[in-house]
């Protein structure tokens, strides 16, 4: 596919995952979504215990904002290292796209978590979408991409389980301990998703080889200026 048509396909695939995510945050209020969230609420406080709850209370401080911050740093220092420079900019471009869109929609709806007497973590502002899924969803897709870049589709389609694996654990960690809604973590998911495909369209793996040349070039005559004045 040209890169044109691919940067194209990726930018209307955002489109569509936050036209989705606008739509059920103007229907939150509709019956069927709420007997949803309502119900996926009970199954969970039902089956609460102690051991369940230290385990999802680890992996939503892991997966906190601030963990996944801590994380993509460490994620692009060790492109940087392998020399992808481009690719560490592409994990962390498209993770603070995914939050960015995550704190714009949670202002615009204002949408409120599930009754205080039902957490089981202390969270204070707005709740759709679920900034954990989304930090989540986004890093360790777009870690994952830039990672498997060069390797085969079925190798790469195998490696996607374990970011789902771990989403899926964040996301119910989040409605565990109370303080989501199911719609919220997926909204986060389909924001998370939308800022991988933003950065797939703004710096497709195809382009990373080019860039981190030309950076290198530059890096290269900047020393050779300092060390040869003119």
């Amino acid at each position: 596919m040209p890169t044109l048509a691919r940067r194209s396909r990726f930018c209307l695939a955002a489109a569509v995952l936050v036209a989705a995510v606008i739509a059920l945050g103007l229907l939150v209020g509709w019956r069927p979504v709420t007997e949803t969230d309502g119900e996926v609420l009970e199954e969970m406080i039902e089956h609460r215990d102690t051991a369940t709850t230290s385990v999802m209370t680890l992996i939503t401080n892991v997966f906190s904002p601030g963990g996944t911050i801590a994380l993509g740093v460490l994620v692009a220092a060790l492109l940087v290292w392998r020399r992808s420079a481009a690719s560490a900019v592409f994990v962390l471009g498209s993770t603070a796209v995914a939050a960015a869109a995550t704190l714009a929609l949670k202002y615009t709806f204002a949408r409120q978590r599930p009754p205080l007497i039902d957490h089981l973590a202390n969270e204070t502002d707005y709740g759709f979408p679920s900034g954990h899924v989304t930090g989540t969803t986004a890093l360790l897709l777009a870690t994952t991409v830039a990672v498997t870049a060069s390797w085969t589709a079925r190798r790469r389609l195998l490696a996607l389980l374990v970011p789902a694996a771990v989403i899926g654990a964040v996301a119910a960690s989040r409605l565990y301990l109370g303080v989501h809604w199911f719609s919220d973590t997926a909204a986060g998911f389909a924001i998370g998703l939308a800022g991988v495909a933003v950065g797939l369209a703004v710096l497709p793996p195809a382009s990373w080889a080019r860039w981190d040349r030309q950076l290198a070039d530059t890096v290269r005559r900047r020393r050779a200026s300092r060390t040869h004045p003119v």
